[in-house]
């Protein structure tokens, strides 16, 4: 199990047992056939694709400073049950997809392309928060960023954005940064 981790036995932080609640989780993300009950998707939009780059900065940098983004869990061949496995230094996966421009809404094609009904996440893998970005071809200069999470991250719920477009947790980290408080 060691070997399916990036960087080895070095990348591993903790290992836990799962608490009932995140046994319960698991059971339903593996009783799924198809899509994740529990995978939540977040749709942001930039301006620009330096705003784009300064949020996933501010991501990576709440990932690396808080064990519980950068939790997988591990099931097969583990020695006695089902456990979390806290990496140290997880990759955030940020793919960059093409839209079509004459296929319609561009919205609607990244989350139907992403939707959690038909997508999953490798939950093995830190941290349970994908992100799919994309150029509106219609504009031209408006960035669409879909994040995904699985609840799976945590004792109970994952990350999930505010009503003011992001986590208060990034709006945070992103402040401090721009103030110089954090590197």
């Amino acid at each position: 199990m060691v070997e399916d981790v990036p960087g080895g036995a070095t990348n591993i932080q903790d290992i836990y047992p799962l608490a009932p609640l995140q046994e319960g989780i698991l059971f339903h993300h593996l009783m799924a056939t198809e899509g994740d009950p529990y995978l939540t998707p977040s749709l942001l939009a930039f301006d620009t694709r330096e705003r784009v780059d300064a949020f996933l900065d501010a991501l990576r940098a709440l990932i690396v400073r808080h064990d519980i983004l950068r939790t997988a869990v591990v099931w097969e061949g583990a020695a006695r049950t089902d456990c979390r496995w806290w990496w140290r230094d997880p990759p955030l996966v940020v793919e960059e997809v093409t839209l079509d421009a004459v296929a319609g809404d561009f919205v609607e094609q990244l989350r139907r392309r992403f939707d959690p009904r038909k997508f999953r996440l490798d939950v093995r893998r830190a941290p349970m928060l994908r992100g799919y970005l994309a150029l509106d071809p219609a504009t031209g200069d408006r960035w669409l960023l879909l994040m995904l999470a699985s609840p799976s991250l945590g004792p109970c719920h994952a990350p999930r954005p505010s009503r003011g477009g992001s986590h208060p947790s990034i709006r945070r980290e992103r402040k401090l940064r721009r103030t110089g408080a954090i590197p």
